[in-house]
C-alpha cells in the first residue's frame, strides 16, 4: 500500500523555497522508471470528499527530456476497465514556468474509443491554484469509453470541446460544444457552460438536433412502448 500526501505549505516555507537555487533537470539522466504496475484501488480525498477511481493497470511508464529545450516528457500505457490508452504529456517552457510559479502543460490521450487533448497551465501564484486549459476530443467507438457500459450499443461519432478556468475547488467549464453524428441524418448538439463543475452549479446547457434512426435506443424503452422504428 502507498499513501501520497500533498500538503499546503506555509507562507514562510514558500519564501524560503524562492531563495533556493533553481532545479536543472538537464543534469539528470532520466530513463524509463516503471514497466508494470497494477492499482487495485485508488482513492482521492479532496476537502473531506472521497473519489474512488476504477482499477488501473500501467504497463509502461517513461520519463524523459526533449532533446533541445530539456522540457520533461512523460509517456504511459494504461489499462482502465479493460480499455487501453496511450498517454503523452509535455511540460513546455518548464524552467520559465517554475520562476513564474506557473506550470504549462500539454496532454494527449489516445485509445480504441478515440482521442482527447488538453493544453493549458496551472497558476500557483494565486492564493488557490488556478487551472486554465482548452479541451478537445473525438470519439468514434463510444461504447469503449470507460463507464459508458454496454446496455445500449451507441453508434456514430462524438466530438467535444470546452474551456476550463478557475481554482480546482470551483472549476468553471465554459464554451461547452458537443456534437454527436449518428445513423442516417441524426445530428445532436449540446452547447453552454457550467459555472462550477465540482458542485454542478450554474448549469446552462442547450440541446438541439435531429434523431433520424432511433432503433438502437430500444433497450432503454419500457416493454409497453415496444421497439422504436429504425
Amino acid at each position: 500500500d502507498t499513501d501520497v500526501h500533498i500538503l499546503k505549505s506555509a507562507a514562510s516555507d514558500l519564501h524560503a523555497a524562492d531563495e533556493q537555487p533553481g532545479l536543472d533537470l538537464a543534469t539528470l539522466r532520466l530513463r524509463p522508471v516503471l514497466r508494470e504496475l497494477e492499482i487495485a484501488e485508488l482513492s482521492i480525498f479532496l476537502e473531506g470528499d472521497e473519489v474512488q477511481l476504477p482499477a488501473t493497470r500501467v504497463t509502461g511508464l517513461s520519463l524523459g527530456l526533449e532533446p533541445v529545450e530539456n522540457n520533461p516528457v512523460l509517456s504511459a500505457e494504461v489499462e482502465v476497465e479493460g480499455e487501453r490508452f496511450t498517454i503523452d504529456a509535455t511540460l513546455p517552457d518548464f524552467y520559465q514556468g517554475l520562476k513564474q510559479k506557473r506550470l504549462p502543460f500539454s496532454l494527449s490521450v489516445k485509445g480504441d474509443a478515440g482521442e482527447a487533448s488538453a493544453v493549458g497551465q496551472v497558476d500557483f501564484a494565486q492564493p488557490a491554484a488556478v487551472l486554465q486549459a482548452e479541451l478537445h476530443g473525438r470519439f468514434s467507438e463510444l461504447n469503449q469509453i470507460p463507464g459508458v457500459g454496454h446496455t445500449v450499443l451507441i453508434p456514430g461519432e462524438l466530438t467535444a470541446g470546452a474551456r476550463v478556468d478557475g481554482p480546482f475547488a470551483q472549476l468553471a467549464v465554459e464554451d461547452v460544444a458537443l456534437r454527436w453524428v449518428g445513423p442516417g441524418q441524426s445530428d445532436v448538439k449540446l452547447d453552454g457552460r457550467i459555472a462550477n463543475v465540482v458542485e454542478l452549479e450554474g448549469v446552462e446547457l442547450a440541446v438541439a438536433g435531429r434523431l433520424a434512426q432511433a432503433g438502437w435506443l430500444t433497450p432503454l424503452v419500457p416493454d409497453s412502448v415496444g421497439a422504436l422504428a429504425a
